[in-house]
């Protein structure tokens, strides 16, 4: 395998955590980030009382947390599949979901060790979430692709 082909792989799964772990920052704590909707919601002339910019803000974190680990492990699986024509492996699927889940666990403990966060196994739980949710829905479409019949053209 050559250099670029690693590359071009398993990269991308490895900038992702970092930008995963730079989230995990004092600088994206659940004030900050409160603070940044307020300021472009007021950009955009829209007015929202405190508590619903709470609720908003606490919405839209989760989701990135679902999210933040459901293209992670899709990330991993593609590290695992590495091109191969062959669409679907459980051991590819299930190497991606460990490094997903044990990602999200220290990403959890990083954040008891800053200022203004906490560790949560809750957000891990809506991580590892995220990552499972992903992979079966891989895991659909590859099942789907083969039970289509023989001759079928697929349209894109």
């Amino acid at each position: 395998m050559s250099f670029l082909r690693i590359l071009r792989y398993w990269a991308p799964p490895l900038v992702w955590m970092a930008v995963i772990f730079l989230f995990s920052t004092d600088a994206f704590s659940g004030k900050e980030t409160s603070g940044m909707f307020g300021r472009i919601l007021g950009l955009i002339g829209l007015e929202i009382e405190a508590s619903r910019l709470a609720l908003l803000n606490f919405i839209i974190r989760k989701f990135a947390h679902f999210a933040g680990y459901a293209v992670l492990s899709l990330l991993w699986w593609r590290a695992f599949r590495g091109g191969r024509r062959q669409v679907w492996r459980w051991n590819w699927a299930a190497a991606a979901l460990l490094l997903s889940s044990v990602w999200a666990l220290l990403d959890e403990v990083h954040q008891s060790f800053t200022q203004t966060r906490t560790g949560s196994i809750w957000d891990c739980m809506i991580d590892v979430s995220g990552s499972f949710a992903a992979l079966l829905c891989v895991w659909i479409s590859a099942r789907f692709r083969r039970a289509q019949p023989e001759g079928t053209a697929r349209e894109t």
